[in-house]
């Protein structure tokens, strides 16, 4: 009884003297003193060895039991050692309660109540989550079903506006821009070439005339070179005359 009373007032005197270091020192605080209740319920109490054996399995199992169904953030915090360590200290006060309230009462009874008494110990770590460790080593925890800061962050930027649209594109209402000219290499003049599609369409329809023989060739310098003559010869007696 006296362990459990030092264990409660370091418990919840440390946090509130010191609230810096103090959380950590009621949490070491608090699992020294069940170790120390255990000690005692063990070794020098007067409890059956049966019901003495028999709390100590059942509070383990106990534990166990609150893993299987506790939160996530509990059952991972502390590298998975906080769900072992958080229910100690309580399981041990509710085992001094147990003692000392039960004490006249029928075997059945008493078995029975150090049951509900272990299960109510430890059913508030099913419950409660913790959001991560605040100032001084203490966890801050919450209710396993409300949201968690996350879920909130989520919820209040889906809630802000969107982008707004891009606004549609205009017609454009320039002037058409003429293409300059180019110069041409192969034009003998240096004048800009122009081409053009129509220019182009033309050309292809224009027949296309086959290369003189080479029997006209001949014929048309012969003929030059006879009508030559022939006008020099003219030329010759209109002067003479």
């Amino acid at each position: 009884m006296v362990i459990a009373i030092i264990q409660l007032i370091v418990m919840i005197g440390a946090p509130l003297v010191g609230p810096g270091d103090g959380v950590a020192i009621g949490m070491l605080g608090g699992v020294a003193g069940a170790l120390a209740i255990v000690l005692w319920w063990v070794l020098f109490s007067r409890a059956r060895w049966f019901e003495r054996v028999g709390a100590i399995v059942l509070m383990v199992v106990a534990v166990f039991a609150a893993r299987a169904v506790a939160h996530e953030s509990i059952v991972g915090a502390g590298q998975g050692m906080m769900i072992y360590f958080l229910p100690t200290p309580y399981l041990a006060l509710a085992l001094v309660a147990w003692a000392v309230a039960t004490r006249h009462l029928q075997d059945g009874v008493r078995r029975a109540s150090l049951v509900a008494a272990i299960l109510l110990a430890c059913a508030p770590f099913a419950l409660i989550r913790t959001a991560g460790i605040k100032g001084g080593a203490g966890s801050e925890f919450h209710w396993r079903w409300t949201p968690t800061p996350e879920q909130l962050l989520l919820a209040r930027a889906s809630d802000e506006p969107g982008p707004l649209p891009p606004s549609p594109a205009t017609p454009s209402s320039a002037a058409p821009v003429e293409v300059p000219a180019t110069r041409s290499n192969s034009c003998a003049t240096g004048r800009p070439a122009r081409s053009s599609s129509a220019a182009s369409t033309r050309a292809s329809k224009r027949p296309r005339m086959p290369p003189p023989s080479s029997v006209r060739t001949r014929t048309a310098r012969g003929y030059g070179f006879a009508g030559r003559n022939a006008s020099r010869r003219a030329y010759g007696a209109t002067a003479t005359s």
